[in-house]
């Protein structure tokens, strides 16, 4: 699993071992999770289909919708079929945590009722 989180551009965009490590992930099909401004750095990674559905914050829906993602103004969204994970900011991280422990078949500790996701 690779997991980007909200990060300075600085730091993701240009870092070249973490754009390598990321497509070569997503080419061997390992779930790839986002939360709010780390969607971003997946536009320039080409690594996933025309169609990708995706959330993220609202200052960079526009940049992520021109990129070709299919943009959802939901708190969390998983795209199955490309094993992306993102959510749209730190307020919904235990709905993204929920979420994340149920993609990798793992019971959530967030969870109120602690049966099986």
């Amino acid at each position: 699993m690779s997991l980007l989180p909200s990060a300075p551009h600085s730091f993701t965009l240009l870092d070249a071992a973490i754009y390598a490590a990321l497509v070569t992930n997503s080419l061997a099909v390992v779930l790839i999770a986002s939360i709010c401004h780390g969607p971003q750095f997946l536009i320039s990674t080409t690594a996933f289909s025309c169609g990708a559905r995706i959330t993220g914050v609202d200052d960079i829906l526009l940049d992520l919708s021109n990129a070709g993602f299919a943009v959802e103004k939901t708190d969390v969204v998983y795209d199955e079929q490309e094993r992306l994970l993102t959510a749209r900011s730190p307020a919904v991280l235990k709905q993204f945590c929920e979420k994340l422990a149920k993609c990798i078949n793992l019971r959530s500790p967030l969870s109120s009722s602690g049966a099986e996701m």
